[in-house]
C-alpha cells in the first residue's frame, strides 16, 4: 500500500518535471503549476521584470517539488526501517533456507526416481528368470506327475490296507 502510493508520487514527479520544458522563457501551463498573473508578450519592453516573474514561480515550483522529494525520502527512510525492524536480514535467510530445502528436496526425489527404476528392472529381470526356469524345467508337469504317482500310491496302500484286513 505504502509502497504503491510512492510508486505513484515517484511517477507524478516524473510526469511533472518532463512538463518543464528546457530552454523555454515562458512556463507551459499544466494542472498544479502556478500561471503567470501577467503575459510576457503583453509586457513588451519591460522582459526583465518578465523574466524575474518567470523565475519566482519556477523557485516556487522547484521549492514545492523538493519538498514532495524530501517526503519520498522520508517516506523510504521510514519503510526501510519498518522492514528492517521486522527482521528483513531473517526472512531472507528463511528465503534462502527454504530454497536450499527446496533444492535437497528435488535432489532426493531424483535419487529415488532412480532407485524405483532400478528396483523396476531387477523385478522384471528376475520373473523373467523365474519364467525360464519354470519352463526350461517343465516343473508344472513334473509337478502333475508326482500328485498322479502320490495318489497311485495312496490307492495301492488303502487297497494292501483292505486285503491284510481281509486276510
Amino acid at each position: 500500500m505504502q509502497n504503491e502510493r510512492l510508486q505513484s508520487k515517484i511517477q507524478e514527479f516524473k510526469t511533472m518535471e518532463a512538463r518543464i520544458p528546457r530552454g523555454s522563457s515562458s512556463p507551459p501551463s499544466s494542472p498544479g503549476r502556478i500561471k503567470p498573473s501577467v503575459s510576457i508578450e503583453s509586457q513588451g519592453d519591460n522582459r526583465y521584470d518578465s523574466l524575474q516573474l518567470l523565475i519566482r514561480e519556477k523557485g516556487k515550483e522547484n521549492k514545492a517539488l523538493q519538498e514532495i522529494v524530501a517526503q519520498l525520502k522520508s517516506e523510504n527512510h521510514k519503510l526501510k526501517t519498518r522492514i528492517g525492524s521486522k527482521g528483513a536480514s531473517t526472512g531472507i535467510a528463511t528465503l534462502d533456507n527454504m530454497t536450499t530445502k527446496l533444492n535437497e528436496s528435488y535432489r532426493q526425489n531424483d535419487e529415488l526416481k532412480s532407485e524405483i527404476l532400478g528396483l523396476k528392472r531387477i523385478q522384471n529381470e528376475q520373473g523373467r528368470a523365474l519364467t525360464k526356469m519354470v519352463h526350461e524345467n517343465n516343473y508344472p508337469l513334473k509337478i502333475k506327475g508326482l500328485i498322479d504317482e502320490l495318489k497311485y500310491s495312496k490307492d495301492k496302500i488303502s487297497e494292501q490296507k483292505e486285503q491284510l484286513d481281509r486276510e
